[in-house]
């Protein structure tokens, strides 16, 4: 560890510190997984909340997300420790970010419902506005601290979201299967949420020991800016505002079918556990797509994954709407998705650095933790925006938990969450990435930005 502040920025990344940075996005993963896909179920289904109003309280809440996000990423910026600006964070918050995932299942059934809705508010906002956003934006600025390499970047990016599918498929697969096996109580969510906490605590350690940051003030770094200065600089940055629009609705479009293919399961195919195999086949799809991001991340560039790959989940959302109930179909369209989101997602990490090094190039100031702060924001957004809007249409179309079979208006409601929102979503996104154009000005920019650090 004393060896790190000499290492080189610009070298090529081992295969084995990818792999490890990328068990850091299956930690974060985990918990957000729970909370993205399981939460609001268990809200209605398990404790007998009001769709509507959980919803109301996850949107609310993304208030104070959106002014955490800016200043947890003032405060990497502004950390200084042994172990480097963001490496440290990981460490410290790996267990309370578990034991907050626990949290949101422990409130009681039995108590008053203003008491209840007070709770989920609190819980909810300690693990997403507190726990989540002081463990990722850390984790996503470490892309841009461990190597200046625009492709070591784009391969971090692509091993960070590999960690995060391999995280959701793992939930995916066996909550269920947990909870049923611990007795299919609220007890029973306790238990396996804790069992996943404990999973993602080891991740988080095994990203913590065994990366390196490698960018270090000294090396590359224009005077140190206000958080004022910071903020200001990233509404000039033309390319970090394309991307952070299209996170927050790729985010956005995340947040909606993991929360409504719970309900499609169920409600639609008349089988929860069908739900498993939903969400996994576009996420073992993008697992495969990821192992091949090396190719494709060369030859179209970041900004051109974006657009394909987003033009092959509009695809398969148009395939989705003929294939009705069909579920080895739905599967079929999944494993599209999957692909295409696979091709696109892979990019993400490394995209957002690279508009920070545009924007210290346009405005000089360089913001690493407040620039990739933009992914966090655009996760607590959209993963907010999604399950609260699930919520609200769920409620305004009398869906009720305890009915055997929903009223076509509800039904109505669902596809309208699992397919024809993220349809829109996916359309916006390759809309947004056709106006992304940094991948050919890159490499000129990097020379200039070299020259002025050699000169300051």
């Amino acid at each position: 560890m004393g060896k790190e502040m000499n290492l080189d920025a610009s070298k090529t990344l081992s295969m084995r510190e990818r792999i490890f940075y990328g068990c850091g996005g299956m930690g974060n993963a985990i918990v957000l997984a729970i909370v993205s896909t399981y939460l609001m179920f268990f809200y209605t289904d398990v404790i007998g909340l009001r769709a509507g109003i959980v919803g109301t309280i996850l949107m609310g809440s993304k208030v104070l997300d959106g002014i955490s996000d800016l200043v947890m990423g003032h405060i990497v910026d502004m950390t200084k420790s042994k172990w480097g600006k963001a490496r440290c964070w990981i460490l410290w918050l790996c267990v309370p970010y578990a034991i907050s995932g626990v949290l949101l299942f422990m409130l009681s059934p039995a108590w008053p419902s203003v008491v209840q809705y007070i709770y989920v508010f609190i819980t909810y906002n300690l693990v997403n506005t507190v726990m989540y956003t002081g463990i990722c934006c850390p984790y996503n600025a470490m892309n841009a601290l461990m190597t200046t390499n625009q492709y070591e970047r784009g391969m971090l990016g692509t091993t960070n979201v590999l960690g995060n599918a391999v995280g959701q498929a793992v939930v995916n697969t066996f909550i269920l299967r947990l909870v049923s096996a611990f007795g299919n109580n609220q007890n029973a969510w306790i238990i396996a949420s804790a069992v996943f906490g404990v999973i993602g605590i080891v991740m988080h350690v095994i990203c913590f020991t065994q990366t390196i940051e490698r960018v270090k003030d000294d090396a590359a770094k224009s005077a140190e800016p206000t958080f004022i200065e910071s903020v200001k600089s990233l509404f000039h940055n033309k390319y970090w505002l394309i991307v952070a629009a299209m996170a927050t609705v790729l985010f956005f479009w995340n947040g909606i079918i993991n929360t409504s293919a719970i309900y499609f399961a169920k409600s639609v195919l008349h089988d929860e556990q069908t739900v498993s195999w939903l969400t996994n086949s576009m996420v073992y799809a993008q697992i495969v797509a990821y192992c091949f991001a090396f190719i494709y991340i060369k030859k179209l560039g970041k900004g051109g994954c974006f657009k394909v790959g987003f033009a092959l989940a509009s695809l398969s959302y148009v395939l989705q709407i003929f294939a009705g109930t069909n579920y080895y179909a739905l599967i079929g369209c999944g494993v599209v998705r999957g692909l295409g989101i696979g091709m696109a997602a892979s990019c993400l990490g490394g995209i957002i650095s690279d508009t920070i090094e545009y924007g210290e190039w346009k405005t000089g100031v360089r913001c690493v933790g407040v620039g990739n702060a933009a992914n966090t924001f655009a996760q607590k957004i959209g993963l907010g925006i999604g399950p609260a809007l699930v919520g609200w249409l769920l409620e305004f179309a009398g869906y009720s938990s305890a009915a055997a079979q929903q009223s076509a208006v509800a039904l109505s409601a669902i596809h309208v969450c699992y397919t024809y929102i993220p349809l829109v979503c996916c359309v916006a996104i390759v809309i947004l990435a056709m106006n992304y154009k940094l991948d050919g000005q890159y490499d000129q920019i990097m020379k200039e930005l070299n020259e002025r650090r050699r000169k300051r």
